[in-house]
C-alpha cells in the first residue's frame, strides 16, 4: 500500500520505484545472510519421461531419499504434463508423496482463471487500452504470459491509484505530511542512485 501511495509523492527528480526496486530496501537486511543452501545433483534418469515406469521409479527414489532423511513427507516438483501423470500414480499407489506443479504453470493457470471469472468485467477492455484484442485474448487464458504478467501489473496499479486518491482526499495536511515522511524512509532516495537524469 505504501509502495502505491508513493506515486502522489514523487515528481521528475525524486521518481516512484519500481516495485522489485522498493521491496529490496524495504526488505535488505543489514546484518548476516543464513548460509546458503545444500544443493547436491542426482544422477540423470535416461529414460523417456512420458512412460509412467520412468515416473513411478522416480516417485519411488524420492520416497525412499526421503525416509532416509526422516523427511515425513517427500515433495517433487514437475511440469503440467508430467505433474497430471505423477499424480495419478501417486493417487493410485497411494505413496506418500506430494506432486506440486511448478511454479511457471501454476502462475500461468492462475492467469488464466482470473481471465475467465473476469469474463465481462471490463478488464478485456482495460488492457485493450495497452494492447491489441488478440494479445488480450492470449492474456485472458494465461498463455502470453509476460504480457499478461505486466498487463495485470499496470491494471492493478491504476486501480490502487483510483482507490488510494478517494483516501487520500480525505486525509489532513498532518497525516499526509506524516504519510510522506513515512514513504521517504521507507523507499529509496532514487535522486542519489542515478543523479538528476533519473534511472
Amino acid at each position: 500500500m505504501l509502495w502505491h501511495v508513493g506515486w502522489f509523492f514523487c515528481d521528475a527528480h525524486n521518481p516512484r520505484p519500481n516495485w522489485s526496486s522498493f521491496m529490496h530496501e524495504v526488505t535488505s537486511v543489514k546484518s548476516d545472510y543464513p548460509s546458503s543452501a545444500d544443493i547436491r545433483m542426482l544422477p540423470i534418469i535416461d529414460v523417456n519421461p512420458n512412460n509412467m515406469s520412468c515416473l513411478f521409479s522416480t516417485l519411488t527414489f524420492v520416497e525412499r531419499q526421503a525416509q532416509l532423511l526422516s523427511m515425513p513427507v517427500a515433495c517433487i516438483t514437475f511440469d503440467q504434463p508430467l505433474w497430471q501423470k505423477a499424480t495419478e500414480i501417486v493417487c493410485s499407489t497411494g505413496m506418500n508423496v506430494v506432486c506440486r506443479l511448478g511454479g511457471f504453470h501454476t502462475l500461468m493457470n492462475f492467469l488464466g482463471a482470473v481471465g475467465s471469472v473476469m469474463a465481462g468485467s471490463g478488464l478485456a477492455e482495460a488492457l485493450q487500452s495497452c494492447y491489441g484484442p488478440v494479445s488480450v485474448t492470449h492474456m485472458l487464458t494465461g498463455k502470453a504470459f509476460s504480457k499478461a504478467l505486466c498487463g495485470h501489473f499496470i491494471v492493478d496499479f491504476a486501480l490502487h491509484v483510483l482507490l488510494t486518491r478517494t483516501h487520500l482526499e480525505q486525509l489532513g495536511t498532518e497525516e499526509l505530511n506524516a504519510l510522506k515522511e513515512i514513504y521517504a524512509i521507507t523507499a529509496p532516495n532514487r535522486q542519489e542512485q542515478y543523479g538528476s537524469a533519473g534511472p
